[in-house]
């Protein structure tokens, strides 16, 4: 596969803009995306594209995953609905990409409020 023109590159970065301060979030994530892929190309310098829409793929969909089920306070189902995908759909995914297993991780280190403190200091101070 032929590499993208250094030319090309340059014109890439000087098209990108920074969004407006008060732009919505679609907007945010546009941008970023758009910047986060100019990033790429420019680190590329002579060395051959390929096959960009799966490795963007690959390395947006974990993170995607992971932070709507922090969102959703691991709430599988809840996460699945606002993804907008099938129960199913969304446990495959989470075992593809091995997040079943940070899940349990996540919860294994998420402190419950009866343990956030000390023994010592759940008892009450004599009077």
């Amino acid at each position: 596969m032929k590499s993208i023109p250094m030319q090309a590159k340059q014109e890439l970065m000087k098209n990108h803009q920074s969004p407006p301060p008060k732009a919505n979030p679609k907007q945010l994530l546009r941008e970023s995306v758009q910047q986060a892929m100019c990033d790429y190309f420019t680190r590329l310098e002579d060395a051959p594209a390929s096959e960009v829409y799966q490795m963007v793929f690959n390395e947006v969909e974990p993170p995607l995953l992971k932070s709507v089920l922090q969102y959703s306070d691991f709430n599988r189902l809840q996460a699945a609905k606002i993804l907008g995908m099938s129960r199913t759909t969304f446990h495959k995914k989470l075992r593809i990409h091995h997040i079943d297993l940070w899940i349990e991780e996540q919860k294994a280190c998420r402190v419950r409020p009866h343990q956030a403190l000390p023994k010592a200091l759940k008892q009450e101070a004599p009077e």
